[in-house]
């Protein structure tokens, strides 16, 4: 877990998760920054999380290569069948 975007690619980098949870709405740099600099390392899977409901920024999201986008609040249960499938789909590939 990390608090700001600058503590989160700092994590990306030394911890190399297999799915990252993002919000957009961090203190220190959009969250779609911070998306795009972690594709330009490596392929992650990256659910957005985000207060945003606007149709524009969840397009946005998912134009940028989004796995999945989900808007808060949701239920838990989704969240955690939303990253099984991913990482799921992504174990069938490799």
């Amino acid at each position: 877990m990390a608090y700001t975007a600058e503590e989160g690619l700092a994590k990306f980098h030394s911890e190399q998760p297999d799915l990252v949870l993002l919000d957009l709405l961090l203190p220190d740099m959009h969250g779609f920054e911070v998306f795009r600099r972690m594709r330009e390392v490596r392929y992650v899977p990256i659910v957005i999380l985000t207060g945003q409901v606007r149709f524009s920024d969840r397009v946005a999201g998912l134009e940028l290569g989004a796995d999945e986008y989900l808007i808060k609040p949701f239920a838990t249960d989704e969240l955690v069948a939303t990253v099984r499938r991913i990482l799921d789909k992504q174990r069938s590939k490799d």
